[in-house]
Order: structure tokens, then C-alpha cells, then sequence
């Protein structure tokens, strides 16, 4: 096709609805939920036709979800890993956070599962830390993108089964998220989109929330270890 070499258009975010907070878990911790939810859509632009679109949504899509490792937390332990998530998102807000957030992948999992901004994707997302990247399951029904362009259609009673890695920095006060590797269905994306997806910020439209980049320009950095993640505040008290 002619239009092949053509860079895939900037990944939007899927639907909303949970608030400020929903969006920062996804940015920072579930951004693999975010970006394999547009992957029909980063699949549209670069191939900019509709046949193609069915064509890829044939292949790399399921008719059934599949089962995703399951978190187990006692009530006291899910419900102190929701305050203090709250905790620092309302700190963050007011520009009065000083002490840094460490979770665990299996708090974020908790978050994800059982903190009810997130109920419309709980069953559907499992995150892990390790060597420095966020990698992410997920199992996500369609028709939540139903309403997007090029995919109307073609896309309800679908799953997207698949897996990502991803590298997460702030950098001059804006989230930078860039895929390593994605498998869907067990197949890796082919070479040549997964090139062009190297070369993005997967969120870099997130500065369309003012809220949200407001926020993140009160953080220094994300730092993802073996099995944690780190959010670091700014402490010179301005904002990027």
C-alpha cells in the first residue's frame, strides 16, 4: 500500500469517565490499558483503509476474553492502598505532596481491581515492574472504542487479548510513554509499526486535560523497579 510509510496518527485515550484520578493510575501504572486500547486506531493510520482495518481486526482480535492472573488482598489491605493513593492524588493537587508514593505491583493490581474508579476496566488489566519497564495484560472488550474512527463496526463483540512493555519517564513536565515490545493473540505487532510506535509519546496528547498535565508537571519522575512503582514529587515547589 502506498500510504504504508505514513506515521499512525497520536494516540488518544479510550473512553473516560472516572475522573483525574482514573487518568493519572492509567498514565503512570495502567498506561498499557491505554495504549493497546487504541491499537485498532494506531493499526488505522498506518494502514489508512478501512479494508485493511477488518483485515487486522480479524486477525488480531479474539471472540472471547481470556483469563488474567488475579490479585489477592485481605479488605484492610485494599483499603489502605486506596487511601493512600487518594491521599497523594489530593496532595498532588493542592502542590502540597513531599514524600514520594511506592506501590507494590500487587497494591496497583488491588487499585485496578478493587477501587471503584477503575470498575470499568477491573476485570480486564494486570500490571507487573521489572527490569525498569511496566508490562501489562489485558483483555479488553472493543466496544468500548466502538465510536472511533475507522473502527465503527468492525469492532463490537471483540476482545483484544495482548501484552506490553513499556517505558515510562517524565521529562520537562510531560508523561513520556514508549512501547519496547506488544504482542497480540501471542504474535508480535510487525516490525515496521512497531518501529513507527518507538518513535512516539503513546500519550502525548494527555497535555489536552489541563487538570492532568497540571499534575504530572508537579512530578519529578516515575520510577519503576523490580515489582514497585515510585512516583517523586518536585520539592522546589514549581511546577514544569
Amino acid at each position: 500500500m502506498s500510504n504504508q510509510g505514513a506515521a499512525p496518527p497520536p494516540v488518544g485515550r479510550g473512553k473516560s469517565g472516572s475522573g483525574t484520578n482514573t487518568c493519572l493510575l492509567a498514565a503512570g501504572i495502567g498506561c498499557a490499558t491505554v495504549v493497546l486500547l487504541a491499537f485498532i486506531v494506531v493499526i488505522a493510520g498506518f494502514f489508512l483503509a478501512r479494508s485493511a482495518v477488518r483485515a487486522v481486526v480479524a486477525e488480531y482480535t479474539d471472540s472471547e476474553p481470556i483469563d488474567l492472573p488475579t490479585v489477592t488482598v485481605s479488605e484492610e489491605e485494599r483499603e489502605a492502598v486506596k487511601e493512600q493513593f487518594d491521599a497523594f492524588q489530593q496532595d498532588l493537587g493542592e502542590g502540597v505532596v513531599t514524600e514520594p508514593l511506592t506501590l507494590t505491583e500487587t497494591e496497583v493490581n488491588a487499585l485496578i481491581r478493587y477501587h471503584p474508579d477503575f470498575e470499568e476496566i477491573q476485570d480486564n488489566v494486570y500490571v507487573a515492574f521489572e527490569d525498569g519497564l511496566v508490562k501489562g495484560q489485558i483483555s479488553l472488550p472493543l466496544d468500548m472504542i466502538s465510536h472511533m474512527p475507522l473502527v465503527g463496526g468492525l469492532v463490537e463483540g471483540r476482545y483484544l487479548n495482548g501484552t506490553g512493555t513499556f517505558n515510562i519517564d517524565v521529562s520537562a513536565g510531560r508523561l513520556v510513554v514508549r512501547p519496547e515490545e506488544i504482542e497480540v493473540r501471542g504474535e508480535p505487532l510487525p516490525d515496521q509499526l512497531m518501529n513507527e510506535l518507538r518513535g512516539q509519546n503513546l500519550l502525548a496528547d494527555i497535555d489536552h486535560d489541563p487538570e492532568l498535565a497540571r499534575r504530572i508537571g508537579q512530578l519529578e519522575s516515575i520510577e519503576v523497579g523490580d515489582g514497585v512503582i515510585t512516583f517523586v514529587p518536585r520539592t522546589d515547589g514549581t511546577t514544569q
